[in-house]
């Protein structure tokens, strides 16, 4: 009966003959009956990511590392699996009561074998990276209230791995008679430390520091960069070059310039698919075609797009980007909004909820993508829907979409019955001042339970504009529970 609830027909004949699959791109379901029939002893192979090496409890009796090398889109290259990571999967081996014996296979390369020797033979010592973020980390620890003065900035500090480790490292150094020295030496470099991450943040515009009493205090844009897990080199950028009139070009050209996509850059053989995917975006880059800005546009439209990437290394990089971008888009929505610009709050939250939900939201598919899926999938199902490819690029265009998507036309129209009415807005001025009027309103929506509002509710955006100063008078975000519905 499991086995008929597996949904992939591959994976079903796999499973008959002893043999698992299992990585992030199933679905739960599958995964989770997949993980049964190992435990159970229904599979004697489970072929699977890191992933499930780590977070799951399945011993084995045989594990096998097939190469050490992964793609990391962080660092658009390959690189090491982690030695952590190593030994953590190799800890699957040996954990089943009724074996006797197991065993750990490596598969790597000459040049890292004497690495993985000392890795299993010597104790390695663990190193701090902390350094390379510890502004952010301030700012993360400033918006918590955990750090508010220099002496807790400080305190903070010495409490952390890098410091200790530095502080033992530097007490082997001296000698036990240049204590002073020593103490000297701690201090000086704990306040170059603590004293550079916030001068980083002050310039940000993230904190300020009162210089009289030492207290620091987080500023609207140090809570976005925190919340969103932005770094502030982007939030410098995104201050520095958002104007009002910004368009969609414009904030693109942004998020692709952010710090986080620093490490991109042209491969060999990626620019052919690239120049092919610009064809099939809405807003081509204007940079040249060898540049990060150019590369990380074009994947971060395609992956809104949903289009067909040949290239693996390129989707690994699609999906990174598509969900770096969205933490980015909505820090720009945050400051647009903390701004007070109508025009640009408007664009970067359009582009938000195109990432979150990767479809455009005002914009008709553009035909050249119709053209793609066809090469695509022509030859793996020919009992879909077809349709005449003349009509993509005429006058019926609209009608060549209906009968591609004909299922996903009456689910839209479903979706949108069920989606919060607006009846009717009623408001209550009264002049407080000559320059002060106190606005009261109220709203009234139809809602269909059981239909659109998830278990958390749904989200309203509340702007009150002024269309003569193109300015916020106010913002509000409002979320309606569905216990609250009715009363």
């Amino acid at each position: 009966k499991k086995l008929q609830m597996i949904k992939s027909n591959e994976i079903k004949n796999l499973v008959r003959k002893g043999i698992g699959i299992h990585h992030a791109g199933l679905s739960k379901n599958d995964r989770n009956i997949i993980e049964d029939f190992f435990r159970e002893g229904y599979l004697n192979i489970i072929i699977s990511t890191a992933t499930l090496a780590w977070g799951l409890n399945l011993p084995a009796t045989h594990v096998i590392i097939k190469g050490t090398k992964v793609y990391s889109p962080e660092k658009s290259s390959w690189v090491e699996i982690p030695d952590f990571n190593v030994i953590q999967m190799l800890g699957r081996a040996g954990r089943i009561l009724n074996s006797k014996f197991s065993e750990g296979i490596v598969l790597t390369t000459m040049n890292n074998l004497s690495h993985y020797i000392d890795l299993f033979t010597n104790q390695m010592p663990i190193e701090s990276r902390l350094l390379t973020s510890l502004p952010d980390c301030l700012n993360t620890e400033c918006n918590g209230k955990r750090i508010f003065d220099i002496f807790s900035a400080l305190n903070w500090f010495s409490k952390t791995f890098m410091w200790i480790r530095l502080e033992r490292t530097i007490k082997q150094t001296f000698s036990e008679s240049n204590f002073e020295k020593k103490k000297n030496w701690l201090t000086s470099l704990e306040n170059i430390f603590i004293s550079e991450s916030l001068n980083e943040l002050i310039g940000a515009g993230m904190v300020l520091l009162n210089k009289e009493n030492g207290v620091i205090k987080s500023t609207p844009f140090g809570k976005i960069g925190s919340s969103f897990n932005v770094s502030y080199q982007t939030i410098v950028l995104l201050l520095s070059e958002l104007s009002y009139n910004s368009t969609y070009f414009e904030i693109f050209r942004l998020i692709s310039l952010s710090s986080e996509f620093s490490s991109f850059h042209l491969r060999k053989g990626e620019n052919a698919e690239l120049s092919r995917l610009e064809n099939l975006i809405f807003f081509s880059s204007k940079e040249d075609s060898l540049s990060q800005v150019f590369k990380v546009n074009t994947l971060l439209q395609s992956y809104i797009g949903k289009l067909i990437i040949k290239n693996l290394s390129l989707e690994a990089d699609s999906i990174f980007i598509g969900r770096t971008g969205l933490r980015i888009s909505r820090a720009l929505f945050e400051i647009s909004v903390s701004k007070r610009l109508v025009k640009l709050s408007h664009n970067c939250f359009r582009i938000y909820r195109a990432i979150k939900s990767r479809i455009w939201e005002d914009r008709d598919v553009p035909p050249q993508f119709f053209s793609s899926l066809i090469d695509n999938k022509k030859n793996r199902d020919s009992k879909k829907t077809t349709f005449d490819i003349d009509l993509l690029g005429g006058s019926d265009f609209q009608k060549s979409k209906e009968s591609f998507f004909p299922r996903k036309k009456s689910l839209a129209t479903r979706k949108n019955q069920k989606f919060p009415s607006l009846i009717k807005i009623s408001y209550f001025l009264q002049p407080v001042t000559r320059n002060t009027i106190r606005l009261h309103f109220v709203f009234f929506f139809e809602f269909v339970l059981n239909g659109f509002i998830g278990k958390k509710g749904i989200g309203l955006w509340f702007f009150v504009e002024d269309q003569i100063y193109d300015t916020l008078v106010f913002f509000s975000f409002l979320r309606i529970k569905k216990k609250k519905i009715g009363k």
